[in-house]
C-alpha cells in the first residue's frame, strides 16, 4: 500500500484499514458464530474475494494518484487568515439562526452534554431518527451545519484577539471548541463517535492556528484526546441502548470481538449479505437509483431529476438482513449498481476524493475552508465503514458552505477593491 507521508487521509485510510483487513479475520478466527443472520461458508469466500478485489483497486488508484501528483504530496505551511467575514457569512449565520429558532428539532442538537434513549425520544417499533428529521425542511438541514461552523469560526476570530490574557484566551478557546462538539456529537439517540473526532480535529486545527508554535505539544494533546473521545463515546453508545452497565468490561465485551469489529468497519458478514442483495433484487437497479444514492439528501433534488419515489439501496438491504440498524457497505452498493467487474467504483472514487480534499485542504488560506475540507477529507477517507448515502448526507452541507465562502471572499474582494479606487 502506497500512501503520503503526512495528512488526515493516510491517517485514516490506514486505521480503516488495519480494523477491516487484519482485526476483523482475527477475531473472526476466535469466534464460533455470528448470531441472528445465516451465512454460508460460500457467501463467506465470495465476500472475502469481494474485499480483496476492492483493496486491489483501492491500492492502485492510491499508486496512480500519486504518480500524477508526486510533486503536490508535500504540505505547504500556510499563513491561516483569521479576519475574513462578509456578507454572505452574515446572511448565512441570520438564516441559521432563523432556523435554529424556528425548529425544536435543531434546537435539541444545540449544547446537547446529554443522551437518550429510544423511549425518551419517542422512537416506537421501527421508527428511526429519519423520521423526526424528516419534518425539518432539507434547506435547513444544510444549512444547520454550515452556520454551525460560521458561529464556530467567528467566535474563534474574537477570542484570538485577546492579547493580554494568554491563559484566559486558552481557556475561552477550549470551551468553544467543546460547546461546538456539544452540537455535533449526537442528535439525540445516536452517538456519533465519527462527529467527536471530527470535533477533535477541528480544536487541534484552531490551535494550530492560534499556537502556530505549539503544533508538538497540540500534536500529542490532539492524539490522546481522540483516544479518549472514542472510550467516551462508546460508553456513551451503550447508555443510549439503554444498557446501565458501563464498565470496562462491559465496554471491552460489548465492542472487542468480532461481530461488532465486522459490522462497524463493514467487513465480512455485512458484505456477504449485500451480495444476497445483488443476487435477490438484481432487477430493481437503476440509474434512477444511483441518483438517490448520491443526490436524495440534497435539497429538492429527488423532486428535480423526479425520483421521489424511489428508496435508497440501503433498504433493499435492510428487507434482506430485517435489521434496520445496519449499514450496507459501499462495496455492496457499487456490486448492485454496477456490477462485479466494476464494484470497486464507489471506493476508488472516494478514496480519490479523500486524496484530493486532503490536499487541498493543506493549502487552505482561510479558517472556514480548512475546516470544511476536514470534513469532507474525514468522511472520504472512512468509505469502507460507510457507504455512499452516508458520505453524501455529510458531504453536500460542506461543499455548499465551500461554495459559500468562495462567494463571500470573491464579493469581500470586489468590495474592497472597489472602495480603495474610490479613494
Amino acid at each position: 500500500m502506497y500512501f503520503i507521508s503526512s495528512g488526515i487521509a493516510p491517517v485514516i485510510l490506514k486505521v480503516v484499514f488495519f480494523c477491516r483487513y487484519i482485526m476483523v479475520p482475527l477475531l473472526w478466527g476466535t469466534a464460533i458464530r455470528y448470531s441472528d443472520i445465516d451465512v454460508s461458508n460460500l457467501d463467506y469466500n465470495r465476500a472475502v474475494l469481494l474485499m480483496a478485489y476492492e483493496l486491489i483497486a483501492v491500492s492502485l488508484a492510491i499508486k496512480i494518484y500519486l504518480s500524477l501528483h508526486k510533486r503536490n504530496n508535500t504540505i505547504i505551511e500556510s499563513s491561516i487568515s483569521l479576519t475574513k467575514r462578509g456578507i454572505i457569512i452574515f446572511v448565512v449565520i441570520l438564516l441559521w439562526g432563523f432556523f435554529v429558532l424556528k425548529s425544536p428539532i435543531l434546537k435539541m442538537q444545540l449544547f446537547n452534554f446529554a443522551v437518550a434513549t429510544k423511549e425518551d425520544l419517542g422512537l416506537v417499533g421501527d421508527m428511526t431518527l429519519s423520521d423526526i428529521y424528516g419534518k425539518v425542511s432539507g434547506v435547513a438541514l444544510i444549512i444547520f451545519p454550515i452556520g454551525l461552523v460560521f458561529v464556530y469560526v467567528n467566535i474563534i476570530i474574537l477570542i484570538a484577539r485577546i492579547k493580554r490574557y494568554p491563559k484566559l484566551k486558552l481557556f475561552f478557546i477550549l470551551i468553544a471548541c467543546i460547546l461546538y462538539i456539544s452540537c455535533v456529537w449526537s442528535n439525540g439517540y445516536s452517538v456519533s463517535r465519527w462527529n467527536l473526532i471530527i470535533g477533535v480535529l477541528f480544536m487541534v486545527n484552531v490551535l494550530y492556528v492560534v499556537y502556530p508554535l505549539k503544533k508538538k505539544v497540540i500534536n500529542i494533546c490532539g492524539a490522546s484526546l481522540v483516544t479518549i473521545v472514542i472510550v467516551l463515546g462508546s460508553v456513551l453508545k451503550l447508555m443510549s441502548f439503554g444498557k446501565s452497565d458501563t464498565s470496562v468490561k462491559t465496554v471491552y465485551e460489548y465492542y472487542f470481538n468480532a461481530e461488532f469489529f465486522d459490522e462497524y468497519f463493514s467487513g465480512i458478514v455485512p458484505v456477504a449479505n449485500g451480495i444476497k442483495v445483488y443476487e435477490a433484487k438484481y432487477q430493481e437497479r437503476s440509474p434512477e437509483r444511483i441518483v438517490v444514492d448520491c443526490f436524495g439528501t440534497f435539497p429538492y433534488a429527488t423532486k428535480i431529476f423526479g425520483v421521489s419515489d424511489i428508496q435508497v439501496t440501503e433498504k433493499l438491504y435492510h428487507n434482506i438482513t430485517k435489521r434496520t440498524e445496519l449499514i450496507m457497505p459501499n462495496i455492496s452498493i457499487s456490486l448492485f449498481q454496477f456490477g462485479w467487474v466494476f464494484s470497486p467504483i464507489y471506493s476508488v472514487v472516494f478514496c480519490l476524493l479523500a486524496l484530493w480534499f486532503d490536499n487541498k485542504n493543506s493549502r487552505s488560506v482561510d479558517l472556514y475552508t480548512k475546516l470544511f475540507y476536514i470534513i469532507l477529507t474525514f468522511w472520504c477517507s472512512i468509505f469502507m465503514a460507510i457507504n455512499v448515502d452516508i458520505i453524501c448526507y455529510n458531504l453536500w452541507p460542506s461543499v455548499f458552505g465551500l461554495w459559500l465562502v468562495m462567494l463571500n471572499n470573491k464579493i469581500y474582494q470586489y468590495c474592497v477593491k472597489l472602495i480603495f479606487n474610490r479613494l
